[in-house]
């Protein structure tokens, strides 16, 4: 795993801007030249842990920084679906994840809640914002841009472009984007949480990648990503991230929140 180093780095904002085309909305947003904390969670309808763990997160992200500095998302896992209640927003993929980051951080299991920081296994929840800081401190290792187009028909097509800096980063590196949506509510009548309600943030509702990167550095992923009956585009964003496959650290994070659709 790369050290963790403390260095001055240029801050940026972001750069967010609609552009209206005839039948297209467009968004873009630009990566900082700091690294940007990406922060999962991995979680379950079915475990009575997990609540006070995702409000955690909301208030972490309600009182933080914001996206420029922390991001979090949120993956329901599926291992719970047979205790009880079937966690709706759960997936083998997030569950196939979350053994890859048990075996890079030399995890005899997967269990719920979990946070992970930057490709770590982070069970000192009080120091999620000081560690956080720490990742900011160092330089992005790749660049990232996403553009998303929607049609009137509601069909979302993203484009994230970018490059990895270092020629030394390239071999490993892996670029995915998640699609999140925020204010979602379950009425759990099963399992250990039965009879709760429960108010969901961040949650991942697909995954694409890894995209690997060329010999340059460089990167075009393109996705098609159609709005489901009852979503609200307020609600969605996607997060375009560069992973080290071999260590799991993150060479950059971006948010892009769709909330400031029209």
């Amino acid at each position: 795993m790369q050290t963790w180093r403390i260095c001055v780095s240029l801050l940026l904002g972001l750069v967010l801007q609609p552009v209206f085309a005839a039948d297209k909305v467009i968004l873009t947003a630009t990566s900082q030249a700091h690294t940007v904390a990406l922060l999962e969670l991995y979680t379950s309808e079915g475990c009575s842990s997990c609540p006070p763990a995702e409000r955690y997160v909301k208030k972490l992200h309600d009182e933080g920084p914001g996206a420029r500095y922390l991001i979090p998302l949120a993956f329901h896992v599926d291992y719970w679906d047979h205790l009880g209640w079937k966690d709706p927003y759960s997936k083998a993929a997030y569950s196939s994840r979350q053994r890859g980051i048990a075996r890079r951080n030399q995890l005899h299991t997967v269990f719920t809640p979990q946070l992970v920081l930057h490709g770590l296994n982070f069970p000192a929840y009080k120091n999620v914002a000081q560690a956080a800081r720490l990742v900011n401190d160092m330089p992005a290792r790749a660049s990232i841009q996403i553009q998303v187009q929607q049609s009137r028909s509601k069909h979302l097509r993203a484009i994230v472009r970018g490059k990895v800096q270092a020629e030394k980063d390239r071999f490993d590196a892996g670029v995915y984007l998640a699609l999140y949506e925020n204010n979602l509510v379950g009425k759990i009548s099963r399992g250990e949480n039965s009879g709760q309600t429960l108010d969901h943030h961040f949650v991942v509702q697909a995954l694409f990648g890894p995209l690997r990167v060329d010999g340059q550095g460089s990167f075009i992923l393109e996705q098609d990503m159609p709005i489901v009956p009852g979503q609200k585009m307020s609600d969605l964003g996607v997060v375009a991230f560069v992973q080290d496959m071999a260590d799991g650290s993150i060479l950059q994070a971006l948010n892009l929140d769709f909330a400031v659709l029209p």
